[in-house]
């Protein structure tokens, strides 16, 4: 074998332009993966509009349905409450789906050459956290304009912004924990069963205090709190008294009492509740003129004082999917880093693996000396 010159080797490697290449540090990794994920919505643009008018349609249905509750049927409201939720996170849920599952060859290549796990998940996150927004905007704004709740259209945004960080991340954990072929449908599983059978309805808060495993399913699941803080906020404010006393009836047998924290100490009693006490309570201060009281509190708190537990659990359950989402995605790749290579890598393999009548590793190919084509291994 001959030598080849040391300046022949650099002067080939300038010519293939090789470079030694650095490792990005996390947050440049990060820079890169949102610029290339926002470049790919961009382009689906078309699509993602087509999705904003489905939701658009969606609110204005479910509206109607929840308007045409008031005041006749007012007992049907937390039904109604639980399947507008349900249709919301439905809407946002099967979207994120494809967040994690898109491009999962080429983050397994990006991932083998170093790409940081979380640095994918974070940028793939915050560029969808734009679509989220647009997606309950594009909800709330003909909802609250067509049902005309006992909320403020800043509470709406507020509560349906937590629905959607919750449903979005149970998007991510199916995307990443099933086959491509059922993630959807297990998607749609979860969230149907976290807004329906968990929902607070049936069993209820106050049937499920004898048995700790339905506490806990309750506890984790999105659709209890945002089902809970709509009926609360719909009957609490309530401007009728007899439409009050109903709601406060329902409340107390979904075992549904939250507490009115104080604004200022001294001038607003410790606690309050939506109790039937407190409400006809406030039904004789509010017929005499009276304008403090327990009852007072209740009605003309701010939704972060009677829905504060309620908004900071959807923050940590969408929070939790996102960690849970992040974790699997790491085993995933950490796993496929460690599978053999599917090409032949030995004798003793090829031996095994080699199809009937293939020649053996190393032995020359008909017609062909053995010193043949030992030159063209390069690419």
């Amino acid at each position: 074998a001959r030598l080849v010159p040391a300046r022949l080797v650099r002067e080939y490697e300038r010519t293939l332009a090789i470079k030694r290449r650095r490792k990005l540090s996390w947050l440049g990794q990060l820079r890169v993966c949102v610029a290339s994920y926002a470049r790919a919505r961009l382009r689906a643009a078309p699509a993602f509009a087509a999705e904003l008018g489905g939701t658009v349609c969606l609110a204005i249905v479910t509206g109607m349905l929840a308007r045409a509750q008031v005041p006749a049927k007012l007992e049907r409201l937390p039904t109604v409450f639980a399947l507008l939720v349900c249709a919301f996170s439905l809407n946002v849920g099967l979207a994120a789906v494809r967040v994690l599952e898109a491009d999962r060859l080429v983050f397994w290549r990006e991932a083998a050459a170093g790409l940081e796990v979380s640095a994918y998940v974070v940028s793939r996150s915050l560029v969808d956290l734009v679509a989220l927004g647009l997606h309950v905007a594009a909800y709330v704004l003909p909802f609250a304009d067509v049902a005309q709740p006992n909320l403020s259209t800043s509470e709406l945004y507020a509560l349906f912004a937590g629905v959607a960080w919750c449903a979005s991340g149970v998007g991510y954990v199916c995307s990443v924990g099933a086959p491509p072929s059922l993630s959807a449908v297990l998607c749609g599983f979860a969230i149907c069963f976290s807004t329906g059978f968990l929902a607070g309805n049936a069993p209820t808060l106050a049937e499920s205090i004898g048995s700790p495993l339905l506490q806990l399913g309750l506890a984790a699941s999105f659709g209890r709190w945002a089902t809970e803080c709509l009926c609360v906020a719909e009957f609490g404010r309530e401007p009728g008294a007899y439409h009050a006393q109903l709601g406060a009836l329902f409340l107390d047998a979904m075992g549904v009492q939250p507490a009115c924290a104080p604004q200022r100490k001294g001038l607003l009693p410790a606690a309050a509740d939506y109790s039937l006490g407190a409400l006809l309570a406030w039904s004789k201060e509010r017929a005499e003129g009276v304008t403090g009281g327990a009852a007072a509190c209740v009605r003309t708190a701010p939704l972060r004082l009677i829905c504060g537990p309620h908004l900071l659990a959807l923050l940590l359950i969408g929070l939790a999917l996102r960690l849970l989402a992040h974790t699997l995605l790491a085993a995933d790749a950490r796993g496929r880093h460690r599978q053999p290579a599917l090409c032949w890598g030995g004798r003793r393999t090829a031996k095994a693996d080699a199809p009937p009548g293939a020649a053996p590793v190393g032995a020359p190919r008909a017609g062909l000396p053995r010193h043949a084509g030992r030159g063209l291994s390069m690419v």
